[in-house]
């Protein structure tokens, strides 16, 4: 690490590099003390001794993008030291979740740290090495776990685009795909309405009948349509209406998307999205109309 980033992981901890008390490590030599030195030096002694000791505090959790920076000589990273440190029974009645209700593991896919994310799960399937199904199962129970906004560690990848840890988590359990949060946001429709198309593609590719589920009624269809980005949506049923009543076809003839319109159209079991009617009895025709979208009124009458 070289002497800026030193300082800023000094400075971010809020100490600098004092004496340390060696009082609590009487039974380790000279020389064990000195090499621990030099290990803290890199990130702070009081952050060391903390995660060396299994305490792993909200402000450890929070560390944002230092969350990888703060090493060790052997680039051991805080996460590193913490689960080497403590044992499975000490570990598994470890209070993770900060006043947040975030594990460490929404913390690392939030700034994309793919290696503490693939370091977390790993270490997870380790807690009963005895039982295959019971490694399997803690990891998926620490995956699936939600914060404050019913969050999964899935929904924070995918809300800021970490393909890498969207991959991963994705290989370990793709049942993260049908949980909402507390806005009624799947994973799949965060993707397809912030328009990340390859993180869209990546679900509908590794995992089959992902919910596609939005607030307000909306799904992935309707999310796409109003980026006016049809892709792989095919799939997908138009006859799903949001809270106004309006399908993606409504969606699709309001623009004047024309593209799409004319895709909706053209599918037999689609087609008769044409006749349905929203909240207030219009059908996508009558808002194409009101708007002079002739390319799009053209298509329906069509």
């Amino acid at each position: 690490m070289d002497s800026s980033s030193l300082h800023e992981a000094q400075k971010e901890d809020g100490k600098v590099i004092q004496q340390i008390n060696f009082q609590e490590k009487e039974d380790e030599t000279e020389d064990e003390l000195q090499q621990q030195t030099d290990i803290i030096t890199y990130m702070g002694y009081e952050l060391y001794w903390a995660a060396e000791r299994g305490k792993i505090n909200n402000v450890m959790l929070e560390r944002r993008n230092n969350l990888q920076s703060l090493l060790t000589p052997n680039k051991n990273t805080i996460l590193h030291i913490y689960i080497t440190s403590t044992s499975s029974e000490d570990l598994e009645q470890t209070e993770f979740p900060n006043a947040k209700k975030e594990t460490p593991l929404h913390i690392a896919a939030r700034y994309g740290h793919a290696s503490i994310v693939e370091l977390l799960i790993q270490h997870a399937k380790a807690l009963h090495p005895q039982n295959l199904e019971g490694d399997v199962e803690a990891a998926r129970q620490m995956m699936r776990m939600p914060n404050q906004n019913q969050d999964t560690a899935f929904h924070e990848a995918v809300r800021f685009q970490h393909l890498s840890v969207v991959k991963i988590l994705i290989r370990e359990d793709c049942d993260f795909v049908h949980s909402a949060n507390e806005e009624g946001e799947t994973p799949l429709y965060m993707a397809a309405e912030r328009g990340y198309s390859d993180i869209v593609f990546e679900i509908l590719d590794k995992c089959k009948s992902p919910a596609t589920g939005g607030p307000d009624g909306r799904n992935v269809l309707h999310a796409s349509t109003i980026r006016k980005e049809r892709g792989k949506m095919g799939a997908l049923t138009l006859k799903e209406a949001d809270k106004m009543g309006w399908t993606p076809l409504h969606h699709a003839a309001n623009m004047g998307y024309f593209p799409a319109v004319k895709l909706f159209i053209e599918s037999p079991i689609d087609r008769e999205a044409a006749y349905m009617k929203d909240t207030q009895g219009n059908t996508a025709l009558h808002l194409a109309v009101a708007l002079n979208h002739e390319l799009t009124m053209s298509e329906i009458i069509k």
